[in-house]
């Protein structure tokens, strides 16, 4: 099973990050997203959790929920980044809506108006 983690970078610099990205495709680490040279959002086995951990390239390594002033973090940039994961982490936004299959309506109902026709472009238009 993989784990949905977040992970702040220890120096933020371009090497840094840079550094972190390389380390982690050498470990087959599934990288979902890169804010900037702060933090990375990846999908990891147990395995790879325990090596991420272990990595000194990270300050902190999160996995669900997050109180940013338990942190103590100083950057504007990083509190933006945990209110973001925080609000896709919160259990209505992590379950599956199951939607109606019969709702709405067929494409083919009187209801649907028909295509345009297709119009020549004048040799001018561009």
């Amino acid at each position: 099973m993989e784990r949905h983690l977040l992970l702040f970078i220890q120096k933020q610099t371009t090497n840094s990050g840079k550094d972190a990205l390389i380390f982690l495709r050498d470990k087959n680490v599934k990288v979902l997203a890169q804010y900037d040279d702060t933090a990375l959002e990846v999908l990891a086995t147990d395995k790879q959790f325990k090596t991420i951990s272990g990595s000194k390239l990270f300050s902190s390594v999160h996995e669900g929920l997050i109180n940013a002033k338990e942190l103590g973090l100083k950057s504007r940039e990083e509190k933006e980044i945990i209110a973001a994961w925080n609000i896709g982490q919160k259990p209505a936004s992590r379950d599956i809506k199951q939607g109606d299959p019969n709702k709405g309506i067929s494409w083919g109902d009187k209801r649907f108006d028909e295509p345009m026709p297709h119009s020549k472009l004048t040799g001018d238009f561009f």
